[in-house]
């Protein structure tokens, strides 16, 4: 015979919709019965789990985050952003500290799961406007990200990117070695014409910076502009375009077919 329980001995019979006593020598668990809350807990209904809770404590941050910087957000304010008390959002996270980490990750994750299938394309050229499209669009749906990039570089530089091993100015490097490569395997193809690749790279990431900073601080003015696919084809339509006419001038050679490290400089 197990222990008796704590609660009241009453039941509710599903079928019959009666309840009804017993002796707790003559208690059964059943499937069909459904127990009671005992008196110190009757009148309160159960809370339903959030399976999601964390992350979306994660959302509210990160727009707390990129609106108010590290310092001046609040868990308390974290918190009312999804109906939680402050007391709540930490018996998920010990800290503010630890809940930005949480925060940057899970974005940086969404991230490269999205960049992750350019590694399947072969084509160089598919490859750079898969990348500027992707990035775009990233950055359009989660404006807040590179708010947080701002805040590792500044207020959080010497607590929290050693833990990260990321910022802004190594993502900015990231990103143009990344571009610079594509431009230099597309016009070695002649899909492009590119004289300079490392300054060329350093455009495009302008153009990509200029873009999701607006985005980000005057979305209202800017949304008929927001449309990535444009963007990119206006972006590109210039080294496009050259490349035709120098196919029709084979004597003019490509610096960008030179194996000339001196090509790519400055180094990103």
């Amino acid at each position: 015979m197990g222990k008796k329980p704590k609660h009241s001995p009453f039941r509710i019979n599903k079928k019959e919709g009666l309840i009804d006593t017993f002796k707790y020598a003559n208690y059964r668990y059943s499937k069909e019965s459904i127990e009671l809350p005992s008196i110190k807990n009757r009148g309160q209904v159960p809370k339903k789990p959030t399976p999601n809770l964390r992350e979306d404590i994660c959302t509210s941050a990160s727009k707390e985050f990129a609106e108010k910087g590290f310092h001046q957000a609040s868990m308390d304010s974290i918190g009312k952003r999804i109906g939680m008390t402050k007391g709540a959002v930490y018996r998920h996270f010990n800290s503010k500290q630890q809940l930005f980490l949480e925060t940057f990750r899970i974005l940086q994750a969404k991230r490269e799961a999205l960049f992750e299938e350019n590694a399947e394309r072969e084509d160089p050229l598919e490859q750079l406007e898969f990348l500027l499209r992707t990035h775009l669009a990233f950055h359009f749906q989660y404006p807040e990200f590179h708010r947080l990039l701002w805040i590792l570089e500044t207020e959080l530089k010497d607590l929290v990117a050693a833990a990260l091993g990321s910022g802004i100015i190594s993502e900015h490097r990231a990103l143009r070695a990344k571009i610079r490569g594509l431009l230099r395997l597309a016009a070695r193809q002649g899909q492009i014409a590119v004289i300079d690749p490392a300054a060329q790279a350093f455009q495009l990431a302008s153009l990509l910076e200029g873009s999701q900073s607006q985005s980000f601080t005057m979305t209202g003015d800017i949304a008929p502009f927001l449309h990535e696919e444009d963007l990119i084809k206006s972006w590109l339509a210039p080294l496009k375009s050259s490349a035709k006419r120098r196919k029709r001038r084979p004597n003019n050679p490509m610096n960008p077919n030179s194996e000339n490290p001196s090509s790519f400089q400055p180094p990103f």
